[in-house]
């Protein structure tokens, strides 16, 4: 993507810093919180920036697995990265989310959960190309409408360079698999 001069940026996010909160701590986030759909404060990490360089962000890319685990508010973390990309001033916008199932957060039920995170995309496609990309989940299906499932990571990098593509390109996008067709038929 850096050669296509396109400029973006990779977020990553869950709850973690929950985990040392108390009970009562926990608690008094949520009924505090005007986000009202969580019982947990949302971490968030910029691993590149929209400026950055991805050669300059390497290291913090290879600490992602760190971050990994932990609950994740997607309807949150996707309108805060949403807000961020309203914010640009390019023309084009594209919006890719990588999940690996339902959002799965303590608050109120799954299903609040489930209609926040749709709203979310509902908005965000108001003004950007929203592709939701699902790693061994289909629950993107759910809630993208624009999506594709990944079932083998090996896939990943082409998943998204032709979602990225469609996107990008619509019709006059053509991928040609020739090279692929010819691998499997051997």
């Amino acid at each position: 993507i850096d050669r296509t001069g396109c400029k973006y940026e990779i977020l990553g996010f869950n709850n973690r810093s929950s985990l040392k909160l108390s009970e009562e701590e926990r608690e008094e986030f949520y009924r505090t919180s005007t986000v009202g759909m969580r019982y947990e404060p949302l971490d968030t990490y910029v691993f590149k920036s929209f400026d950055d360089k991805l050669f300059n962000s390497k290291g913090r890319l290879g600490s992602i697995a760190q971050f990994a685990g932990g609950n994740n508010s997607d309807a949150c973390a996707v309108s805060l990265a949403g807000f961020r990309l309203q914010q640009r001033n390019e023309k084009r916008k594209v919006f890719i989310t990588l999940s690996d199932g339902f959002p799965a957060v303590g608050g109120p039920s799954g299903m609040a959960q489930h209609q926040a995170l749709r709203n979310a995309v509902d908005h965000i496609e108001k003004f950007a190309d929203v592709i939701g990309i699902g790693i061994y989940s289909d629950a993107v299906q759910q809630f993208y409408p624009k999506h594709i499932v990944v079932n083998n990571i090996a896939d990943l990098e082409g998943a998204v360079m032709d979602k990225l593509g469609q996107a990008l390109l619509g019709k006059r996008f053509v991928v040609d698999n020739s090279q692929l067709l010819d691998v499997l038929r051997a």
